[in-house]
């Protein structure tokens, strides 16, 4: 049986972070056998909050193109359950030059994901801990520095969803032995949800966050609990695949949990634009 979601939380190239030489094809082929509809291929668009544009770590302007002509190839082979996004990670700095490359290609992706993956130029994401960040800051400070890019990000109104939208927690929760205590981590977090809600924006639950070891999704319950409380309505799934394995991880369980808070549709974009899914 094929269930009516998507996973919109794919990458299938063109950064060091993707290991094996996959196609597009292979992604879907891998969406269909975990019995789920289909994809988007949201490969990483960054530029370093110092350094700018770092081949291996983002998909370069000049090789867009070269992403699309693939697309299209896959998808005249596969029909119409592939779709074309890109993940963004927010830079405060180079917000200018973002703007420009997503004006440049609006009319050719189908989903925008912005995610947090730095904080103070310390890389947050990686698969190793930033300890220098750690040590430097204190438990609080760390994730209210974190929600103000979540923060400044939803302002800028360039994105559809807020990827991973706790994201800090795959090291934090790890190095201080705990999550952030959920009076003060909701204190914290709160302020982004009312800034989703204002600017109409959504988030998605992101699986990832068990293959990180926290056993948790991104966001956890305590943040998807707030944003129904307040009528946030954008909700996407996303496994944030690197591999064709990955493709549909735990799809199942984060649509359990979205229907066990009084969720009945999520989302998935066409042309930036949400369309309903059914639970």
């Amino acid at each position: 049986m094929i269930y009516i979601i998507y996973d919109l939380h794919v990458h299938t190239g063109y950064t060091k972070d993707v290991k094996g030489n996959y196609s597009i094809e292979d992604y879907y082929r891998s969406a269909i056998k975990a019995g789920i509809r289909g994809i988007c291929v949201t490969n990483h668009f960054e530029y370093h909050p110092e350094r700018g544009l770092v081949p291996g770590n983002t998909i370069m302007p000049e090789q867009i193109d070269t992403l699309i002509k693939e697309f299209d190839k896959a998808r005249e082979s596969i029909g119409s359950n592939i779709y074309l996004g890109l993940e963004v990670t927010f830079s405060r700095r180079y917000l200018r030059d973002i703007r420009k490359v997503l004006e440049d290609y609006e009319h050719m992706f189908d989903f925008i994901i912005g995610s947090i993956h730095y904080v103070k130029s310390y890389e947050i994401t990686e698969s190793y801990p930033p300890l220098s960040f750690f040590r430097k800051y204190s438990e609080e400070e760390v994730y209210k520095m974190y929600f103000r890019e979540v923060e400044e990000a939803i302002e800028s109104q360039l994105f559809d969803v807020i990827g991973h939208p706790d994201v800090i927690r795959k090291h934090a929760v790890k190095y201080y032995g705990h999550e952030l205590e959920p009076s003060m981590y909701i204190k914290i977090a709160e302020r982004s949800i009312e800034m989703l809600k204002e600017y109409n924006a959504g988030i998605e639950i992101n699986t990832s966050g068990f293959r990180h070891g926290i056993n948790s999704f991104y966001p956890r319950d305590i943040y998807l609990e707030t944003c129904w409380k307040y009528g946030i309505k954008y909700i996407t799934y996303g496994s944030d695949a690197h591999n064709p394995q990955h493709v549909g991880y735990m799809w199942r369980e984060a649509t359990k949990k979205l229907k066990d808070l009084g969720y009945r549709v999520v989302y998935y974009y066409v042309g930036r634009k949400p369309r309903e899914l059914l639970l």
